[in-house]
């Protein structure tokens, strides 16, 4: 080969090496805070949940005035749940700048607020609770769901306000709610399942306006419902998808 072919050949290997290297572009992330705790950070984006390293090095600032033209740096204290942010990640995946917009974190911050305070006071109300003995069952609703369903029908809906309507005339009332699931399928889904009926009756109950909501103990997700037949029926499966609700009292309010 000649000394020009030669040139030619190393100039186009070159030339195919350059054009081939990737070029690594700044990987970024949208989504919304779940948690910040023991430097990481949980954010859900609508791909799922993501995991992402939080450094003492990472950057986080907050944006604001016309075209975001502010930007004053904070703390990583300032990524509170429920804060939607925008994420550059370093190319280990960590984070390394955080931007979130001011008028966010304040909505943000009112919400976690109330967060606290309720789940404070229903603290305090089951930790009252605890000491007052045993509960008495005074009034019990059960609701039915579909095969894989957490839909609350409409006439489930006028049960669950009639039963709420006869709270207020039991002192020191509290509503227990236990979500079930039939036995097919599962056990882990089952339990989640259960979970998420026990949850949406607990939501309509708050939001009826019949009942106090911090009288409304959490959702007790029972998994599946044991049926003691090797073949269940269609009625005896549709009997295990259900919420129990109930209406308690203390035995120390008996005798009102």
């Amino acid at each position: 080969m000649t000394t020009r072919g030669m040139r030619l050949l190393i100039v186009g290997t070159a030339a195919a090496a350059l054009f081939a290297t990737p070029v690594l572009a700044q990987a970024q992330l949208d989504g919304i805070i779940v948690t910040n705790q023991n430097g990481q950070l949980t954010v859900k984006t609508p791909a799922g949940d993501k995991t992402i390293a939080l450094p003492p090095s990472t950057r986080v600032r907050s944006v604001s005035g016309p075209l975001g033209g502010q930007k004053e740096e904070v703390p990583t204290t300032a990524l509170i749940p429920g804060l939607p942010v925008h994420i550059d990640l370093d190319a280990s995946g960590a984070a390394n700048d955080i931007e979130y917009k001011a008028k966010d974190y304040k909505t943000a911050a009112q919400i976690q607020a109330g967060v606290q305070e309720t789940a404070r006071r229903e603290a305090e109300l089951r930790s009252a609770y605890s000491r007052m003995g045993d509960w008495d069952v005074r009034e019990e609703e059960n609701i039915y769901f579909k095969t894989g369903s957490a839909v609350v029908t409409a006439a489930d809906k006028t049960k669950l306000r009639e039963l709420a309507s006869k709270a207020a005339s039991h002192k020191g009332y509290v509503i227990s709610v236990l979500g079930y699931a039939d036995p097919r399928g599962n056990a882990a889904a089952n339990e989640k399942l259960s979970n998420r009926r026990a949850q949406a009756v607990i939501n309509y109950l708050k939001q009826s306006g019949k009942v106090l909501p911090g009288r409304v103990l959490g959702a007790s997700a029972m998994g599946e419902m044991h049926i003691p037949v090797d073949k269940p029926d269609p009625a005896s499966l549709q009997g295990a998808r259900k919420v129990t609700v109930r209406i308690l009292t203390s035995a120390a309010h008996l005798k009102q």
